[in-house]
């Protein structure tokens, strides 16, 4: 995925899942491959939370995007799609607005501040990967 062509290609659509799956396809790779990259050229400001068995395993967040730091190791917080899905069983396949400190433990995010999650649930792997952009 050279850098020139994806960020081109990735900067002229609109973020989501569906996106990125579309974008793997064209690029022979892995969704999770393409998200990683969405987020590590920060062609669009956005970050990336996996969680295996209930744990944030690992986390990634562009240089744009206004929060930088996802909450580290532990259990996904309860409002977001990949504790839904762990805990409930619950799967919600579209974007969903949600608080920002569901995610992020920045010192200046307002109780106002919000998110999009969109949560891929990966149920053979036990895991979850959730693409986080701004309103």
């Amino acid at each position: 995925m050279p850098r020139r062509w994806f960020a081109s290609e990735a900067g002229a659509v609109e973020l989501s899942i569906e996106e990125v799956s579309r974008l793997a396809e064209v690029c022979g790779v892995s969704l999770t491959a393409v998200a990683f990259r969405c987020v590590e050229l920060d062609v669009i400001p956005s970050a990336l939370a996996f969680c295996k068995d209930n744990e944030i395993q690992w986390s990634n967040v562009s240089d744009s995007f206004p929060h930088q730091y996802i909450r580290g190791d532990g259990e996904p917080d309860g409002y977001s799609g990949a504790w839904e899905y762990f805990e409930k069983g619950i799967d919600h396949p579209n974007p969903v607005e949600t608080p920002a400190d569901t995610w992020f433990g920045d010192y200046d995010i307002s109780e106002d501040d919000t998110v999009i999650e969109q949560c891929l649930i990966m149920s053979r792997l036990n895991a979850t990967l959730s693409l986080i952009w701004q309103v």
